[in-house]
Protein backbone atom coordinates (compact mmCIF):
# COMPACT_ATOMS: atom_id res chain seq x y z
CA UNK A 1 0.00 0.00 0.00
CA UNK A 2 2.57 2.52 1.15
CA UNK A 3 4.45 1.72 -2.66
CA UNK A 4 1.04 2.51 -4.37
CA UNK A 5 1.02 6.09 -2.42
CA UNK A 6 4.78 6.95 -2.93
CA UNK A 7 4.13 6.07 -6.55
CA UNK A 8 1.36 8.28 -6.81
CA UNK A 9 2.84 10.73 -5.01
CA UNK A 10 5.56 10.85 -7.11
CA UNK A 11 3.27 10.91 -10.25
CA UNK A 12 1.71 13.83 -9.07
CA UNK A 13 5.23 15.51 -8.76
CA UNK A 14 6.07 14.44 -12.16
CA UNK A 15 3.05 15.84 -13.44
CA UNK A 16 3.16 19.71 -11.54
CA UNK A 17 6.60 19.87 -12.91
CA UNK A 18 5.73 19.40 -16.02
CA UNK A 19 2.92 21.81 -15.98
CA UNK A 20 4.91 24.41 -14.22
CA UNK A 21 7.66 23.80 -17.48
CA UNK A 22 4.57 24.08 -19.63
CA UNK A 23 3.72 27.40 -18.32
CA UNK A 24 6.90 28.71 -18.35
CA UNK A 25 7.47 27.75 -22.35
CA UNK A 26 3.98 29.46 -22.53
CA UNK A 27 4.56 32.69 -21.29
CA UNK A 28 8.37 32.69 -22.83
CA UNK A 29 6.34 32.05 -26.33
CA UNK A 30 3.86 34.97 -25.80
CA UNK A 31 5.97 37.40 -24.97
CA UNK A 32 8.07 36.50 -27.83
CA UNK A 33 4.83 36.92 -30.36
CA UNK A 34 4.25 40.27 -29.34
CA UNK A 35 7.31 41.51 -29.54
CA UNK A 36 6.94 39.47 -33.16
CA UNK A 37 3.71 41.63 -33.63
CA UNK A 38 5.06 45.11 -32.53
CA UNK A 39 7.89 44.78 -34.80
CA UNK A 40 6.11 43.96 -38.14
CA UNK A 41 4.68 47.34 -38.21
CA UNK A 42 8.13 48.85 -37.94
CA UNK A 43 9.74 46.46 -40.31
CA UNK A 44 6.92 47.20 -43.27
CA UNK A 45 7.11 51.07 -42.51
CA UNK A 46 11.16 50.86 -43.70
CA UNK A 47 11.03 48.34 -45.91
CA UNK A 48 8.39 50.70 -47.69
CA UNK A 49 11.10 53.61 -47.69
CA UNK A 50 13.59 51.63 -48.83
CA UNK A 51 11.43 50.16 -51.39
CA UNK A 52 10.20 54.19 -52.94
CA UNK A 53 14.02 55.73 -52.23
CA UNK A 54 15.33 52.92 -54.80
CA UNK A 55 11.98 53.29 -57.01
CA UNK A 56 13.31 57.04 -57.16
CA UNK A 57 16.64 56.62 -58.14
CA UNK A 58 15.95 53.96 -61.19
CA UNK A 59 14.65 57.12 -63.77
CA UNK A 60 17.99 59.16 -62.61
CA UNK A 61 20.15 56.10 -62.77
CA UNK A 62 19.13 55.16 -66.18
CA UNK A 63 19.00 59.01 -67.54
CA UNK A 64 23.08 58.09 -66.61
CA UNK A 65 23.49 55.95 -69.17
CA UNK A 66 25.16 56.77 -72.83
CA UNK A 67 22.00 54.94 -74.71
CA UNK A 68 19.26 56.69 -72.64
CA UNK A 69 17.83 58.82 -75.78
CA UNK A 70 17.07 55.45 -77.39
CA UNK A 71 16.23 53.62 -74.18
CA UNK A 72 13.70 56.76 -73.31
CA UNK A 73 11.99 57.35 -76.50
CA UNK A 74 10.98 53.37 -77.08
CA UNK A 75 9.96 53.46 -72.69
CA UNK A 76 9.25 56.80 -72.00
CA UNK A 77 5.71 55.53 -70.26
CA UNK A 78 7.50 52.86 -68.68
CA UNK A 79 10.20 54.85 -66.86
CA UNK A 80 7.86 57.67 -65.67
CA UNK A 81 5.45 54.41 -64.35
CA UNK A 82 8.39 53.56 -62.44
CA UNK A 83 8.90 56.96 -60.00
CA UNK A 84 4.87 56.20 -59.56
CA UNK A 85 5.22 52.85 -57.73
CA UNK A 86 4.31 52.45 -54.07
CA UNK A 87 4.18 49.48 -52.04
CA UNK A 88 1.36 49.43 -50.14
CA UNK A 89 1.38 47.86 -46.47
Amino acid sequence: MEELRSTEILDKEIQEDARRKAERILRKTDVECEKIKNSVSTRIETVTSEKNEEYKKRPKILRKMPFRPFLWKNNEGWFRSLTKMSIKP
